[in-house]
């Protein structure tokens, strides 16, 4: 029997960071039973979030030469030397930080390919989203697409065992989206660890 699981760009980014392991040993060892499914709109947030990360290297990086010139012209001060040597290996072993993040991520994307199927946002689940969504508040906008990418999937899929993981349990843990799970029959984990026992079922 297939099962279907749903996820969203947390559930990437969680692996890219290092942030979860589990997900990461999830993602390498997944059931052939199970068919990983996340709306396309995911690849765009995580492509938005490496760009962020990348905005936020950049700044903290030349804030970091800033005060590594700054501690440079207080040679008469005692500790500056010290000082400006540390700096300088902060600011080597930050890019080193980033540049093993930015692979992960790399390596993270292309394992994706070869396990997710995408579901691409129709023209009514966008209208939805703009006119009648779940998740009320400005800032929520794309959640809402790939929460009613997912609904609309399900709901052409009702003899399916469906999952649906993601730790965003701030917006995909209130009554109402628990309701609307309830009506579809998807099983809402919100924790790795409970997801990977559940889907042991199923190997």
């Amino acid at each position: 029997m297939t099962v279907i699981l749903y996820t969203e760009t947390n559930f990437i980014l969680g692996i890219a960071t290092g942030r979860d392991t589990q997900s990461d040993f999830l993602l390498n060892n997944f059931p052939e039973q199970v068919a990983l499914f996340m709306p396309s709109i995911c690849y765009l947030e995580i492509m938005i979030a490496l760009e962020n990360e990348k905005k936020r290297q950049k700044q903290f990086l030349q804030s970091l030469s800033i005060e590594i010139n700054e501690a440079q012209r207080k040679v008469n001060l005692s500790m500056s030397l010290n000082t400006v040597a540390f700096l300088k290996k902060s600011r080597l072993a930050y890019g080193e930080l980033f540049n093993n993040f930015q692979s992960k991520f790399i390596d993270t994307v292309s394992l994706l390919e070869t396990k997710v199927n995408w579901i691409i946002p129709q023209s009514g689940e966008i209208k939805t989203t703009l006119t009648n969504p779940l998740l009320k508040k400005d800032k929520e906008i794309r959640d809402n697409l790939i929460l009613q990418s997912i609904l609309n999937h399900a709901a052409k899929n009702q003899d399916l065992e469906k999952l649906f993981f993601s730790a965003n349990t701030q917006q995909f843990n209130t009554s109402e989206v628990k309701a609307e799970f309830n009506r579809l029959n998807i099983n809402y984990f919100s924790n790795s660890e409970n997801l990977i026992s559940n889907l042991a079922n199923f190997r």
